[in-house]
């Protein structure tokens, strides 16, 4: 999911995704990780308040699975069926 050069982490593209590390923005409106990891927002829900969320670090190739609230401002991707 990561674009290679951007991530330094020995990511190869391999979905073909190009995912960039863009942080996100905190409810507080505080911008945080804008140049070493990636929040995107999915359309599973969490309850009321909260979404599920891939989210990508420079520091692992891997992608992990988190839950944030709806509140905060992530990155929107979009897949095609």
């Amino acid at each position: 999911m990561k674009a290679d050069a951007t991530w330094g982490d020995g990511s190869n593209n391999s979905s073909g995704f190009s995912a960039r590390p863009a942080g996100f923005r905190s409810v507080t409106g505080s911008f945080i990780g804008l140049t070493w990891n990636g929040f995107l927002w999915s359309t599973t829900p969490d309850g009321v308040e909260y979404a599920v969320n891939p989210d990508l670090y420079n520091s692992d190739p891997g992608v992990y699975i988190g839950v944030d609230g709806r509140a905060n401002g992530m990155s929107v991707y979009c897949l095609q069926n």
